[in-house]
């Protein structure tokens, strides 16, 4: 009996331990110029896993926390090749509150009505590289652009660039034409 309770409590502390959150998350930067709106938000975390780099950004506005995750396609490496997270298919998920505050914050600095509903569990996109980035694997910068629902309907179609800058720990989220707003917050919080 003592032998499970001490095994218990320790299971408690390593646990705890493991979730140690930051006490105040860093600022997202937020540049409107040109008509454009550019909203970059912390990483927290780079998670490599079998054939994915997963990103959770978090970061503070002035309503709150926001945050997502991105979990980029990752092509087999080549000895001492750099790491191109850019290819294929990825994977925008939702934290849970933090990005349907992000989603709602986007959609008021767009001038829209702030959605019903909140982000949807997970958004699937298309990625593009933009850049041959040759620093190495978690270097650097790596600039892509995804599109949202690229075989339709019109009406859902975006674009946006989601930047990975590694050294300044930003997940970039910036505007490609205004045009697609609203097809991004749609994308964001409705399945068609």
């Amino acid at each position: 009996m003592l032998v499970a309770r001490a095994a218990l409590l320790l299971s408690l502390l390593f646990a705890a331990a493991c979730r140690v959150q930051p006490a105040d998350p860093t600022p997202v930067r937020v540049v409107g110029e040109g008509g454009f709106l550019d909203v970059d938000v912390p990483i927290e975390r780079v998670i490599e896993e079998a054939d994915i780099v997963r990103i959770v950004a978090r970061g503070h506005i002035e309503d709150g926390n926001v945050g997502l995750e991105v979990d980029f396609p990752l092509p087999r490496r080549r000895a001492n090749g750099p790491i191109r997270l850019s290819i294929g298919r990825a994977r925008i998920s939702s934290l849970g509150e933090e990005s349907d505050r992000l989603v709602k914050f986007l959609a008021q600095r767009y001038g829209m009505a702030g959605p019903a509903a909140g982000m949807l569990k997970d958004v699937e996109a298309s990625a593009v590289g933009l850049d041959d980035d040759a620093t190495g694997p978690w270097r650097g910068r790596k600039e892509m652009k995804f599109f949202f629902y690229e075989d339709g309907p019109d009406d859902r179609y975006a674009e946006v660039y989601v930047n990975v800058d590694f050294d300044g720990h930003m997940l970039e989220i910036h505007e490609k034409d205004p045009d697609y707003r609203k097809a991004l917050i749609l994308a964001f919080t409705t399945r068609p």
